[in-house]
């Protein structure tokens, strides 16, 4: 009888042991899942960023070409500009051109 008692005591320490070697394993596989959600969720987010400025890329590329193209004008113009101009006139020409050039810096 005393054997049989100590064999149930090793079976219950055993089982005792797979018990909490499954909690242990359920709570990693639990913690792992969350971070895959976060991953998945940071991913979607990225991805979501990234098409957004996809879609604004391509306007301010435009609007930054004809910004470059009126500054490039504007400084072609402005020694005819100040020939023609009275003198007092000149610096106002002079603050449309530095306006389209401010508009001509990257974004």
């Amino acid at each position: 009888m005393a054997e049989l008692n100590r064999g149930a005591e090793l079976v219950s320490a055993a089982a005792q042991q797979a018990a909490s070697a499954g909690r242990s394993l359920a709570e990693g596989a639990s913690e792992q899942a969350a971070s895959i959600e976060e991953t998945s969720s940071s991913l979607e987010e990225m991805a979501s960023m990234t098409k957004q400025n996809a879609g604004h890329s391509s306007p301010a590329s435009l609007l930054t070409r004809e910004t470059k193209t009126t500054s490039e004008s504007c400084s072609r113009l402005m020694p005819s500009v100040k020939e023609l101009r009275p003198e007092e006139a000149i610096p106002f020409a002079e603050e449309d051109c530095n306006a389209f050039r401010l508009k001509a810096k990257p974004l």
